[in-house]
């Protein structure tokens, strides 16, 4: 299931302060927010997501990043991964058929059912030989 966001958390405060510890500190607002937390945190949301897939996971990722702009950059791209349906089709060809096939290769399922008929590309994630029935079984996503 697609997610609805993804919650990036960077610059991570090994060390936090209280309000005791910050009681005879002469800092700002800003400051004294920023030293109460451990992580700082950027959230992408797919508002698509949140109609189509209302209990979509809001998935959180920890990192070892440090500005604001790369955390904003990773969740926008780890959204556009987890948020997009992916199904993983399995299917056994000859073995003729897929002599050429390696993994990662690219290719089009067609099929009468499922709305499939124009074709459907994918990415084949597994190969598996059936010498005995002189078949391939292939396993690919998109």
């Amino acid at each position: 299931m697609p997610t609805r966001s993804v919650t990036v958390r960077y610059a991570h405060a090994f060390t936090t302060l209280s309000d005791e510890d910050l009681k005879n500190v002469a800092a700002t607002d800003a400051f004294r927010s920023i030293a109460k937390e451990e992580w700082r945190q950027v959230k992408v949301e797919s508002e698509a997501n949140k109609v189509l897939h209302p209990k979509g996971p809001e998935l959180v990722f920890d990192t070892c990043l440090t500005t604001e702009a790369d955390a904003r950059t990773e969740a926008e791209r780890l959204l556009a991964i987890y948020g997009t349906r992916r199904d993983l089709f399995a299917f056994a060809v000859s073995s003729e058929k897929a002599a050429t096939l390696d993994l990662n290769d690219q290719l089009t399922l067609r099929i009468d059912r499922f709305g499939m008929a124009e074709g459907r590309a994918l990415r084949v994630v597994s190969l598996t030989q059936a010498y005995e029935k002189k078949q391939t079984l292939i396993e690919a996503i998109g």
